[in-house]
């Protein structure tokens, strides 16, 4: 976790113990204006270094806040990046100072008044304080993923046509979907890596097109697979079986829905194309992300989505709320699956 410590020189000697309590559990800290990046004017890089901050810490003294001190200029930067400085900025009482003559927007919170080792307090109140933004953030992205799943199934059963790509070329049964949910459930996944951690656009913008490359695929194999199931049963002669007489071959024809696993199946390996390339895009964006365990848990969350898409379509009554509703939990289980495998090792 980036962490920018606002202090004033006075009070370097008291600071650094705090900088370094954060450095060693592993957080990014800039503490001194050497920890900035070159190239850009003061101002500039002080602005940038906060604004790719995840938390804020402001070490009150009497000389942090006086009036036209460089410490309130940072203050005013942390606001135009959270307006509400809940679960990003700590306040931490270094040395007795009049409460009056603190800016109003660092009381807007708790102020932490160390009893004992200022160092070692402040460092558990910053991990305190990321377990309730990533609490924060998992409940909006979840939000956020139920709502682009509803999109998703509006467009897909009110505008299939609208901005339909191919990418396999296997005949009309296996025309591309809309691009747009895989955009929108692009963006979700590149927010929980932008979240935990990945800064660079470049990488959160391949991760959103492996994302839609693999939503295109996914519908895609999924069809093919399910075609050529089908195709397979279509020769079988069973009793039991209620099939009509094929006019051509005059062999016993059966339908997939007659055969309800034959799409199933096609679900779940389109499932599961579809969640290697999410996860493959997640890991590009955000190293975290590059551990067996995240995977599996993507994978599994992602080929269980597949295989129940293909159930819902079996159900006779209410199919449609189902299949709405199927589209919500689908998209929030694989946003949460991703944010939860960035999370460990983002609180580790």
């Amino acid at each position: 976790m980036k962490i920018f410590v606002s202090f004033a020189s006075e009070q370097t000697e008291l600071a650094e113990p705090i900088a370094l309590s954060l450095r060693d559990r592993g957080h990014e800290v800039f503490f001194s204006h050497d920890d900035l990046p070159p190239a850009e004017s003061f101002d500039a890089r002080v602005e940038r270094a906060i604004g790719d901050s995840d938390v804020f810490i402001f070490l009150i003294s009497p000389q942090s806040v006086t009036r036209g001190r460089y410490t309130l200029t940072e203050v005013a930067f942390a606001k135009r990046k959270w307006p509400n400085p809940n679960a990003r900025v700590l306040p931490v009482m270094l040395l007795p100072t009049p409460l009056n003559a603190v800016p109003n927007y660092l009381k807007a919170v708790t102020i932490l008044e160390p009893e004992g080792n200022a160092a070692a307090e402040t460092a558990a109140a910053v991990t305190f304080l990321d377990r309730k933004s990533t609490n924060l953030d998992l409940l909006i992205l979840t939000a956020v993923a139920s709502l682009s799943g509803l999109v998703t199934f509006l467009i897909m059963r009110y505008a299939a046509e609208f901005l339909k790509v191919q990418i396999l070329n296997w005949g009309k049964e296996t025309v591309g979907p809309s691009v747009v949910p895989g955009l929108l459930f692009g963006a979700v996944v590149a927010y929980s890596c932008y979240r935990f951690g990945s800064r660079e656009r470049f990488t959160l913008a391949t991760a959103v097109a492996l994302i839609v490359v693999g939503w295109i695929l996914a519908v895609q194999v999924a069809a093919l697979v399910t075609i050529q199931l089908s195709q397979y049963h279509a020769t079988v002669s069973n009793s039991s079986i209620d099939a009509s007489i094929d006019s051509e071959s005059g062999q016993p024809s059966i339908s997939t829905k007659d055969v309800p696993y034959v799409g199933c199946i096609g679900g779940a390996i389109g499932g599961l194309i579809g969640g290697a390339l999410t996860a493959l895009g997640a890991s590009l964006a955000n190293g975290r992300f590059r551990r067996m365990e995240t995977w599996s848990l993507t994978l599994a969350a992602a080929i269980a989505a597949g295989l129940l898409l293909e159930t819902t379509a079996y159900m006779k009554e209410g199919s449609t709320f189902m299949t709405a509703v199927f589209f919500i939990v689908w998209q929030s289980a694989v946003a949460a699956s991703i944010a939860y495998g960035l999370r460990r090792d983002w609180a580790a």
